[in-house]
């Protein structure tokens, strides 16, 4: 009996061991496989970082680029904000002369109006008074019969 024994165990042994053997064996195909995988993703994060170190210098380049457009166009800002303020101020000093002209005109022709009325204001009525003395006198040398040298007989 003891002789089955240790051949019923050394049978369990080698089945034991040869499901061993099976298990390691799929163990290490999987392991191979899990060694593929992950040497594909090492190459394809080595690309995709070769990628974005590209990208990150040609970025680097566009913003010195850019820097550098701004810098040589900053002196031409600067001037253009300087003949805009020069502009603003020339713009205000012209109204102020313009509305100073227009006030400086109202007031001589206002001037010139006061003027005008008090030289022609005795003028016309020294022509008002002419005229109805002329016409007074007309119409009673009319009225005597005294003919007008003007009228045709």
């Amino acid at each position: 009996m003891i002789a089955w024994s240790v051949t019923v165990a050394a049978g369990a042994f080698v089945i034991l061991s040869a499901v061993m053997i099976v298990v390691l064996l799929n163990l290490r195909g999987m392991i191979k496989q899990f060694q593929g995988s992950m040497g594909l993703m090492e190459e394809r994060t080595r690309l995709l970082t070769e990628d974005a170190i590209q990208l990150l210098q040609r970025t680097d380049d566009v913003v010195l680029d850019l820097q550098q457009h701004i810098q040589k166009s900053a002196p031409f800002l600067d001037s253009i904000e300087a003949a805009g303020t020069v502009l603003r101020t020339t713009t205000k000093q012209v109204e102020n002369i313009s509305a100073t002209l227009s006030h400086s005109v109202e007031q001589h022709v206002q001037h010139a109006h006061e003027e005008n009325e008090q030289r022609m204001g005795p003028l016309f009525r020294t022509i008002d008074a002419a005229l109805t003395v002329w016409s007074s006198w007309h119409r009673f040398s009319k009225a005597s019969g005294e003919s007008d040298p003007n009228e045709k007989e």
